[in-house]
């Protein structure tokens, strides 16, 4: 690792042929330069600024059939000066999205009870059925829908959800 220059514990940086800028916190982002002159300016721009955009893999998480799923991202969008106010939602680890989930899925399970006996009664009250279905056969499923079906004087009706 080779330091190009250094202002206010800011380091530009040359390591495995490519350039880095270094934050005072410690955060490293690559640079693609075309020329050392660039990348000069860029350090220069960005110790005035106070602050560069990270490249970060994070993982959010969710909740499908009771069960945690963890699924991984990459975006260049968080401010190297704002990184402890990054998007609710948003982890650095898998297991921090697990365990924040963890802590909301109490209130989204009783969320979830509400939700399922208000649509219980409102199916109940107005006679109507929500369902699913998938046409297809033993090549793959060509189309699937959400739909309401009831009964009225005597005949059946299904109507797509869109």
């Amino acid at each position: 690792m080779e330091i190009i220059k250094e202002t206010n514990g800011w380091k530009l940086i040359k390591k495995d042929d490519s350039l880095y800028i270094v934050t005072p916190e410690n955060y490293e982002e690559k640079y693609p330069v075309v020329s050392l002159d660039q990348a000069t300016d860029w350090f220069d721009r960005s110790v005035e600024k106070g602050w560069i955009y990270l490249t970060r893999t994070y993982y959010t998480a969710s909740v499908v059939n009771g069960e945690i799923t963890t699924n991984k991202h990459q975006n260049r969008s968080v401010r190297s000066d704002k990184v402890e106010q990054w998007e609710s939602g948003k982890f650095i680890t898998k297991e921090a999205a697990k365990e924040a989930i963890r802590i909301v899925l109490p209130k989204a399970k009783e969320k979830f009870l509400v939700c399922q006996d208000k649509l219980r009664g409102l199916c109940a009250e107005m006679g109507f059925d929500v369902g699913f279905n998938y046409d297809g056969d033993s090549y793959g499923i060509y189309n699937e829908y959400e739909y309401i079906s009831f009964n009225m004087d005597g005949f059946d009706f299904q109507f797509p959800i869109n």
